[in-house]
C-alpha cells in the first residue's frame, strides 16, 4: 500500500509541475498584452455587447496562444511525459495491491465463505463439498 501511495503522491506533483508551467505561461501571455478594458464601454446596449463579445474574443485568443506556447514548450512536454509515466506507475502500483489483496483472499479460503480447507462452510461450520443446508442452492442456468 506505501507504494502505491507513494506512486499518487508522484502524480500530484508532476500534475502539478504541469499546472504550475501552464500558468507562468498564462501570466507572461497576460502581462505582455493587457486585457483592454480600453475605458467603459457606452451605455447603449449595441455598444455593450460589441465590447462584451471583443473582450471575449481577446480572452479566447489569449488562452489558445497560452496552450500553443505552452505545448511547444520543450519544458512542459517533459513534464507531461512524465506525469503520464507517474500516473501509469500509480496505477500499477493500485491493481499491485488489489491483485495481492484479491490472491490474499482466496489464498487464505476467506473470499465467498470458504474456510481454509477449501470447501464451503456448512451451517454448522464444517467444510465439505455440499452447499451449506441452511442456504438455498443457486439457480442452475442452462
Amino acid at each position: 500500500m506505501a507504494e502505491a501511495k507513494q506512486a499518487w503522491d508522484e502524480v500530484t506533483e508532476r500534475f502539478g509541475t504541469l499546472s504550475r508551467r501552464m500558468r507562468a505561461h498564462y501570466e507572461e501571455e497576460t502581462a505582455g498584452g493587457g486585457a483592454g478594458s480600453g475605458g467603459g464601454a457606452g451605455h447603449g446596449d449595441g455598444k455593450a455587447v460589441e465590447e462584451a463579445l471583443r473582450t471575449l474574443s481577446e480572452a479566447v485568443n489569449k488562452v489558445v496562444s497560452t496552450v500553443t506556447t505552452t505545448v511547444r514548450d520543450p519544458e512542459f512536454a517533459d513534464d507531461a511525459k512524465r506525469a503520464g509515466q507517474a500516473l501509469a506507475n500509480a496505477l500499477s502500483a493500485s491493481f499491485d495491491d488489489i491483485g495481492g489483496e484479491i490472491r490474499n483472499r482466496v489464498g487464505s479460503g476467506s473470499l465467498f465463505g470458504k474456510s481454509d480447507s477449501g470447501g464451503p462452510k456448512s451451517s454448522t461450520g464444517e467444510t465439505g463439498g455440499s452447499w451449506p443446508s441452511d442456504t438455498p442452492e443457486p439457480p442452475v442456468r442452462p
